[in-house]
């Protein structure tokens, strides 16, 4: 009898295996929504991996799970393992990033690599995320590989409502960040600058690594003046040379105010100039800095409303420190354009 269990049991294995070489090796998972939050909000929820614990279904699924951030960076390159009893370990990363889309990486441990796809696109007064999830089988054992097929065909079943559900809380979360991250312009007047000497490092990188990258050159910046005695006597200041958001690349000017010139060789390096007093109109912004545009806008209107015309590109100034001043809602920034 015993033998004969064995034998029925040795058939319906093979058998599974058999099939198994007839079913689909790839699987996909796709959930849309229209979110009522901008485009530009929904986005940083997502591109930046610190906020994924308030929208994210798996991270929320596990309160006890162990999160631990490989780097600092929003968008590509950013990337957190983690660690859970209850959703498994692994590893994502972010390896693709636009305004329009977002694409992860992720390692489950030696069980696997999926890529989760999220597509932003403007809809009505909302926008349309759509959540992907895609798998082929790469980086799993072969041994696993056969019992993969049979989950493939309920995969869409088993994790399709959490998509929806993670839908439907990062549209809540979004609208809550969207609310609390809009940003106001305390004031716009004229001003007459003094003579002032700069160093300033020229650098390009996506629109949503301009933070890391500002980061990165002001640290430049520092290393060269520093051996020259050189002291810095303002506030960091930057400029976005015809700044597009929905380009892959953007110019990135850093700047920092010195008491003296260095010695500069090629303008492609940190390179030390003097600017002669200019009228300015200035506006103060307080908020995130992603928000910043309202100040531009608002002195954009101060000079339509006036008759003046501009003179040259508009710059800004980090009146606080981020690393001091830990909500994003109190940055303050001012921004500075010529006019005549």
């Amino acid at each position: 009898m015993i033998i004969k269990i064995l034998k029925w049991i040795g058939i319906i294995l093979l058998s599974l295996l058999l099939i198994s070489f007839f079913l689909p090796s790839k699987s996909r998972v796709e959930r849309s929504a229209i979110l009522k939050a901008p485009a530009a909000v929904i986005h940083k929820s997502i591109a930046d991996l610190h906020q994924w614990p308030n929208w994210s279904p798996w991270i929320r699924m596990d309160t006890n799970i162990v999160l631990e951030y490989q780097n600092n960076l929003v968008g590509k390159g950013a990337s957190y393992s983690w660690k859970s009893k209850i959703v498994g370990n692994g590893k994502l990363e972010i390896i693709e990033d636009s305004p329009e889309l977002i694409k992860a990486k992720m390692d489950f441990d030696g069980m696997g690599i999926s890529f989760g796809t999220y597509t932003l696109k403007n809809e009505g007064e909302g926008t349309k995320v759509t959540w992907s999830l895609d798998s082929d089988g790469e980086g799993m054992p072969f041994y696993f590989k056969p019992m993969s097929k049979y989950f493939n065909l309920m995969m869409d079943k088993m994790i399709g409502p959490d998509f929806e559900k993670g839908l439907q809380t990062l549209d809540e979360y979004s609208l809550q960040m969207a609310k609390r991250s809009s940003g106001s312009v305390l004031s716009v007047e004229e001003m007459t600058s003094k003579n002032m000497i700069l160093a300033q490092m020229i650098g390009t990188c996506s629109p949503n690594e301009v933070g890391a990258k500002l980061g990165e050159m002001y640290g430049a910046i520092n290393e060269k003046i520093t051996p020259e005695q050189i002291k810095v006597v303002g506030m960091p200041l930057a400029s976005y040379p015809e700044f597009d958001p929905a380009a892959k690349l953007v110019r990135v000017l850093a700047m920092l105010p010195v008491d003296k010139k260095c010695k500069s060789l090629k303008e492609s390096e940190v390179y030390c100039f003097e600017i002669i007093g200019q009228k300015l109109i200035k506006a103060v912004f307080q908020g995130p800095y992603e928000n910043s545009k309202m100040a531009y806008d608002a002195i954009e209107a101060y000079i339509k409303e006036k008759g003046y015309e501009t003179n040259g590109q508009p710059y800004e100034e980090y009146a606080n420190d981020p690393m001091e001043v830990k909500d994003p809602n109190l940055f303050l920034t001012n921004v500075y354009w010529p006019y005549k």
